[in-house]
């Protein structure tokens, strides 16, 4: 708890030294289950920290001693598992690495497939491809994982269909506006109660603008003016 509060303030390097040093002395009188969890906070820390060979290297370091953990409920054991495979592809992308990370990626979906890992695992992919340049290819990755039957329920859905309509607006043909909010429509449909459904509504304001559909644009943000009063 008090990593995570000096994370809050922005004293990164100063909670990865404080994990470190639990790490290095006394380590053999924390309970397994801790000095797993302070291992993944180490990973994480130091891929927040733009030290990605060291969160690759602790990633490794990390996996291999889970296989040695003995007393360790399941839940935690794939929890772990799968989120140090994820921090772990990001290293490698981070280090330009892209096959190998994609690789590592591609492996966390077939053996966790159920885990928030893995269906998270489709936006880092897409985040990393749209900083390529290559927004097409997020766009795929993206698609793929929201038309996927088992992740439709995903809490990541949304955001995942929210994220390609922004990469269609980005390349700003009119086929494409109008693609990108069809797919904002999902979002308000499929999911009504998610925290992107104002959002949505928004962006498609703004994509009507863009098509010159001002009496339709105007509709949008009178809705959310009437329903949304107290939204920010």
């Amino acid at each position: 708890n008090l990593v995570r509060v000096m994370q809050v303030r922005g004293q990164e390097q100063a909670a990865q030294a404080r994990v470190d040093k639990l790490l290095a002395a006394g380590a053999e009188d924390v309970p397994e289950e801790l000095r797993v969890r302070m291992l993944w906070l180490r990973v994480k820390l130091s891929f927040d920290n733009d030290q990605p060979g060291a969160a690759l290297r602790q990633a490794d370091e990390l996996l291999a001693t889970l296989t040695g953990v003995s007393q360790l409920a399941a839940d935690l054991r794939n929890e772990v598992s799968s989120t140090t495979r994820l921090l772990k592809a990001q290293a490698l992308l981070a280090l330009g690495k892209d096959e190998a990370g994609f690789a590592v990626l591609d492996a966390l979906r077939t053996n966790f497939h159920a885990s928030a890992a893995a269906e998270y695992s489709y936006l880092i992919q897409a985040g990393f491809l749209t900083q390529r340049g290559d927004l097409a290819g997020a766009q795929r990755v993206l698609i793929n994982f929201v038309d996927t039957a088992e992740y439709r329920g995903s809490d990541f859905a949304p955001l995942a269909l929210y994220q390609t309509a922004l990469l269609l607006e980005r390349q700003g043909l009119d086929r494409q506006l109008e693609e990108a909010y069809k797919l904002l429509e999902r979002i308000v449909r499929d999911y009504p109660r998610d925290g992107l459904v104002f959002n949505a509504r928004l962006k498609q304001g703004d994509l009507l603008r863009k098509l010159n559909n001002f009496p339709a644009a105007r509709q949008v943000y009178e809705y959310l003016v009437n329903n949304y009063p107290g939204h920010p």
